[in-house]
């Protein structure tokens, strides 16, 4: 008697429900790490957009005006006079911003007990920081979600418009 070679109905669904288990557990872990990686790649780009915006205000105040090439607007920020604003997409000069949008505000203190303050307002598609921070390392970037309603409430940095809240 010939003996038929091939899998029975029985073990392809067996089959079939280990693949379903296996996908069940590991599409969230991938999700998950893919959701992780656009957070860090968004704090990395504020960190980025802060040491570009404290560079540019340097070189502006040591070689004065436009020196670097890059776009200050003189702003009020949070009531405080004669602050630097550097819009991302056009003020500081980055060779490409992507789909990000935001300012780096650089508000100078008036003494040793009052030093030099820098904010960062920035958004992209998926998170944006929870208005303007006062930046204190990667660590401490408050984020918001996508449909979060305290997302920045961005505003084009330009000379008209010199009062950013």
């Amino acid at each position: 008697m010939k003996k038929n070679k091939g899998f029975t109905l029985v073990e392809l669904l067996a089959v079939i429900v280990i693949l379903a288990i296996i996908m069940i557990i590991a599409i969230p872990a991938v999700l998950q790490t893919m959701q992780s990686a656009r957070q860090k790649t968004f704090k990395e780009y504020v960190t980025k957009v802060y040491t570009t915006g404290q560079n540019a205000y340097l070189s502006n105040q040591t070689l004065g005006g436009n020196a670097s090439g890059v776009k200050p607007v003189t702003v009020t920020f949070k009531t405080q006079p004669g602050c630097t604003a550097f819009d991302v997409k056009e003020g500081l000069g980055l060779s490409s911003t992507g789909s990000y949008e935001g300012a780096v505000v650089v508000c100078p203190g008036t003494g040793v007990n009052d030093p030099t303050k820098i904010y960062v307002g920035l958004k992209d598609d998926n998170y944006s920081t929870k208005g303007f921070i006062l930046y204190e390392g990667e660590d401490k970037i408050e984020l918001v979600g996508k449909d979060d309603t305290e997302a920045l409430s961005y505003t084009t940095v330009s000379a008209s418009n010199n009062s950013i809240s």
